[in-house]
């Protein structure tokens, strides 16, 4: 896990703490939003409302078998292929708790040993992971700071499910 924080870290360098625990726990749960019957539909309608980029990247590896695959290149006869990865990459249930916070105390370590990488102190992440503790470790949403800076429009697969929309891991 600690190659994929560092990508992360490096990649989105305005991410916070919350924004590494939605990370770990996407590597860990995989996808952790309820898929049903609508799932392209909802899929369109994010579609209709981003920005296009085809210089975007295409996806992102998040560790233990899943990637983000980004919204903003992707070509709309895809749509299909990605929501019907995206529901069979829900029935795929893996991860404990115990994964999650290991995976969370990792990011702890590096904000200790390596600062200036983060957007935030080793503090400042201990007492977000106390809160984040306090509640039960849910699924959470981007900061607004990500939000704004990164317009993150991505859905979580199974890494298996790349080549079906042409992409392979490299």
């Amino acid at each position: 896990m600690k190659d994929i924080i560092l990508l992360h870290a490096d990649k989105y360098p305005m991410m916070q703490p919350v924004d590494f625990a939605k990370l770990c726990y996407q590597s860990v749960f995989g996808v952790s939003h309820f898929v049903d019957g609508g799932c392209l539909d909802y899929l369109n309608e994010e579609y209709s409302q981003i920005e296009k980029d085809d210089g975007f990247e295409k996806f992102i590896n998040i560790g233990n078998g899943f990637a983000r695959v980004n919204l903003q290149p992707m070509k709309r006869d895809l749509l299909p292929v990605l929501a019907e990865s995206f529901a069979e990459s829900s029935e795929f249930k893996r991860g404990s708790t115990d994964e999650l916070i290991a995976a969370l105390s990792e990011i702890l370590s590096l904000t200790a040993k390596n600062p200036s990488v983060f957007a935030f102190t080793a503090e400042e992440f201990a007492a977000f992971m106390k809160t984040y503790a306090s509640y039960g470790y849910p699924a959470v949403s981007h900061s607004k700071t990500y939000r704004d800076a990164y317009n993150p429009a991505y859905r979580v697969i199974l890494c298996r499910f790349l080549p079906r929309l042409g992409y392979a891991l490299s």
